[in-house]
């Protein structure tokens, strides 16, 4: 788990200081949020499972990459969740308004459309802009993951296979369709083709 936040990877400069800041803050931010939903028994219906489902694959992919296993593949997924945190914040806030409004309609059937909207914003039960904090998080591990050097590694190497192998654009038919042919750099090489 060191590896987590001591990589041998870290960029010169400070920037593996910053990530090792920003990881931290998303740990603490994870386990608050997680415990706090958990606390308030935010179990009652399958959307409410939602963040707590994210949060907790999100640990375990920290964990994964903190464990060194296959970093750049580990890397991405973790982009991909922090992405899924980021869209799951605004679909929470239109739950939450809803329960909201439902809520305010009922105790008052005659409220006008901005008093509604106010008081549904405004609401406590559940915080309307609670999940606004998913948002946050998944910025957060987005900013981690910036210009990381596991994925600058894996970018590096992608383009030393490419320079390996020749790609061949061949044009077939008359619509003028072009097929990518990966042919071995040393077969070009015995092709007679440079």
């Amino acid at each position: 788990m060191k590896s987590l936040f001591r990589s041998n990877h870290d960029d010169p400069g400070g920037l593996g200081m910053m990530r090792r800041i920003l990881m931290g803050i998303f740990l603490v931010g994870i386990l608050g949020t997680g415990t706090e939903l958990l606390l308030m028994s935010h179990t009652e219906e399958f959307w409410q499972y939602i963040p707590l489902v994210l949060m907790a694959i999100s640990l375990v992919a920290v964990v994964w990459n903190g464990r060194g296993r296959r970093l750049d593949k580990g890397m991405r997924v973790f982009q991909g969740l922090m992405v899924l945190l980021v869209l799951s914040g605004p679909g929470g806030l239109i739950l939450h308004f809803q329960s909201n409004a439902a809520f305010e309609l009922e105790m008052y059937p005659s409220i006008t459309r901005f008093d509604l909207f106010f008081e549904a914003i405004t609401g406590t039960t559940p915080p309307t802009l609670a999940p606004g904090t998913m948002i946050f998080l998944g910025l957060i591990g987005l900013a981690y993951t910036y210009k990381h050097p596991v994925l600058s590694a894996a970018l590096e190497s992608q383009q030393k296979l490419q320079e390996l192998y020749h790609v061949s654009k061949i044009p077939i038919g008359h619509h003028g369709l072009i097929f990518s042919c990966p042919v071995p750099f040393d077969l070009r090489l015995q092709s007679g083709r440079k």
